[in-house]
């Protein structure tokens, strides 16, 4: 998949804004049902935006799965949402090249812009991971990459790690 330099996402290329509140966004899950943020209320949320056949996701998918079975008992939740064509029939690809233990939803590629507060005029990379502290506010985002910077893993575990000390 094409990339984003992380820096990319702070500097202007890509201005989001932290902290955020929580977009709300309509996604589902495979069986149809709509998915919503308030099952999540009080957990630490990671939420990744995947295209099911990138191998750089299946990549980010493997890492955000050793936090998931690391921290979900403090309450951490990992989420990952498809935003291609075809997404719901090809989410077992996903599971099978990530590992992925954690739900894995659907929802529109446009829709992932808005969440991500990403110019719809620009190329969307992925994956996107944002980190979502208890109280329901995007504290943390990462842009995708091809290949993950040896600090990068390191550092989007520490910030999971402080948003969980957080009460």
């Amino acid at each position: 998949m094409l990339t984003m330099p992380a820096a990319a996402l702070a500097t202007g290329a890509h201005a989001a804004q932290f902290p955020r509140p929580l977009a709300p966004v309509a996604f589902t899950w495979p069986d149809g049902s709509k998915g919503d943020w308030k099952k999540y209320a009080g957990k630490v949320l990671a939420v990744e935006f995947i295209i099911t056949s990138c191998q750089a996701c299946h990549r980010s998918g493997k890492m955000l799965e050793g936090y998931y079975k690391e921290f979900r008992g403090q309450g951490l939740q990992v989420i990952a949402l498809a935003t291609n064509d075809n997404a719901q029939r090809d989410i077992a690809t996903f599971l099978a090249g990530s590992g992925a233990t954690f739900p894995v939803g659907i929802v529109a590629r446009d829709k992932a812009q808005e969440f991500l507060q990403h110019p719809m005029a620009s190329i969307f990379y992925v994956p996107q991971t944002a980190i979502v502290d208890r109280k329901g506010m995007v504290r943390y985002q990462h842009g995708g990459k091809i290949q993950t910077p040896p600090d990068d893993d390191m550092k989007m575990r520490n910030e999971i790690v402080e948003l969980l000390k957080a009460k």
